[in-house]
């Protein structure tokens, strides 16, 4: 993963819920070959 993504997802997690993120990957999931975090 690029270190832009990283901070982009960090920056969410202080902004918004886990449910947000967690929405917000997986729609982008279905875009791009991203491995879905299974914690």
């Amino acid at each position: 993963m690029l270190e832009l993504d990283r901070t982009l997802e960090e920056h969410l997690v202080e902004t918004h819920t886990h449910i947000e993120v967690a929405r917000y990957v997986a729609a982008r999931s279905d875009h791009a070959e991203v491995r879905p975090v299974s914690d």
